[in-house]
């Protein structure tokens, strides 16, 4: 059974950097990295660009190992995790843990830069759990126990679309692929400011912009972003590395397709922003704000940037919709009707469409109708203030077996009062008064 200390390694590697190196802990060594993409060709013989990633931070899974020139055997079954962690905030120290059948911990820091774009490092001291591990890690874990210790180099680079980070040192050399986080920025999101060029984009008071982003199936750090002003347009972005300890690395598009509206005059400058400054997008971020708590996202280039919050949409509304009529309840007295009758009543939007004011009908044998208006929001009890208008009704014969709800109806329904939707064994509704009238109804469309 696998020993689960990978926490402890993650936080002790970090405290005992400093006894772990070779080398002296002093940093001799400061340098910028080159943000020019230059060319070179890997080990293997696979033409490569530099990235200019800035940071090795975070998860990367472990895809080929190589020791002598010969490939080392990896299980096909189980993911090899190498988890990086900046050391003293910066990107120039780190801890790294290597999650295999037995947990491996180390350090190093960043001394250096070699022409073909590699970082120097100065890798300390492994230690490591001692379970025997089982057969199929057997090969990677002799070799991480042989070689980890004496690699010297380290770089990502981007190579078919995925991000790529090789560590090599004497007759050794090791690739991983980057892990994305979870998709942590699907949702809605109300964007509510953005500049480009150094000029402050209009966007509307009255008419909330809001983008959704929502990742692929079939990879969930590929989103589909979509919004809409006069016009809706929809691209793709692609989280494809870090971009530094904040943002992550973004790739949008290719472009932005739109309709092709004229769009009203509000939304002339978010709708040219999203055709010029959106594909140039680089870098994307989701943080929680202090104070408020509002949770916000900010997208950046070199020329723009955008920030957005959290969009909560307002809740949906309770009582549109019909109603079956299960219970009335006059006082203590069950007023009754036919199980086998359906009596329908339903909520729908005024002309106006004004919020909490509805047009109210009720069909027995006649069909009534009225408004109703929320006029208190829920109390302690769930129950919302209404008033209900006049009540009107057609003036057909009444059988017998519905005569006592249909006169019950139209005498108590002006004075209700009350009324609220629950869920309980389906969404239930509940209007009653101060005289004891209550009705009953199960939510049926």
């Amino acid at each position: 059974m696998k020993v689960n200390l990978y926490s402890i390694f993650t936080k002790v590697i970090p405290v005992l950097g400093p006894l772990l190196f070779h080398g002296t802990s002093a940093r001799l060594f400061s340098k910028l990295r080159s943000e020019t993409n230059s060319s070179s060709s890997s080990s293997d013989g696979d033409e490569v660009s530099c990235s200019d990633t800035t940071s090795y931070k975070g998860k990367w899974k472990l895809i080929k190992a190589f020791e002598n020139g010969d490939k080392v055997g990896i299980p096909l079954n189980d993911a090899i995790i190498f988890d990086f962690k900046e050391s003293n905030d910066n990107s120039m120290d780190y801890g790294l843990g290597i999650d295999a059948d037995n947990l491996f911990g180390t350090s190093f820091n960043i001394t250096g830069q070699t022409d073909d774009c590699f970082d120097k490092i100065d890798m300390g001291f492994v230690i490591r759990t001692l379970k025997y591990p089982s057969e199929e890690f057997r090969p990677i874990e002799a070799f991480l126990s042989a070689n980890l210790e004496s690699m010297i180099m380290i770089k990502t680079l981007e190579k078919m679309g995925k991000h790529i980070l090789i560590m090599k040192g004497g007759a050794a050399r090791l690739y991983c692929k980057y892990i994305p986080p979870e998709p942590v920025y699907q949702g809605e999101w109300k964007i509510t400011s953005a500049t480009y060029n150094g000029t402050e984009v209009s966007i509307p008071d009255d008419d909330a912009i809001v983008m959704e982003l929502f990742g692929k199936d079939y990879n969930p750090t590929s989103y589909n972003w979509y919004a809409k002003a006069t016009n809706n347009f929809w691209t793709n972005i692609d989280i494809i590395g870090p971009y530094d300890e904040e943002y992550d690395l973004i790739a949008v598009g290719p472009g932005v397709a739109s309709t092709r509206m004229f769009p009203e005059e509000k939304h002339t400058e978010i709708e040219t922003f999203f055709n010029k400054a959106l594909a140039t997008m680089n870098k994307m971020t989701k943080y929680q704000e202090e104070g408020e708590g509002k949770v916000l996202l900010v997208m950046a280039g070199d020329d723009a940037e955008m920030t957005c919050e959290e969009f909560v949409p307002p809740p949906p509304d309770t009582y549109l919709g019909k109603w079956k009529l299960t219970k009335a309840m006059n006082g203590t007295e069950e007023v009754t009707f036919p199980d086998d009758e359906t009596i329908v009543m339903g909520f729908q939007l005024t002309e106006e469409e004004e919020e909490g004011t509805y047009m109210f009908y009720i069909v027995v044998a006649n069909r009534l109708w009225t408004t109703v208006d929320i006029v208190g929001r829920a109390n302690n009890d769930g129950y919302d203030e209404i008033e209900v208008g006049l009540v009107a009704s057609t003036r057909m014969a009444v059988p017998e077996r519905l005569q006592d709800i249909e006169y019950f109806l139209g005498t108590v329904l002006e004075s209700m009062d009350k009324m609220k939707s629950f869920v309980e064994d389906g969404k239930k509704l509940v209007m009653k008064n101060d005289s004891g009238a209550k009705l009953y109804a199960d939510w049926m469309e």
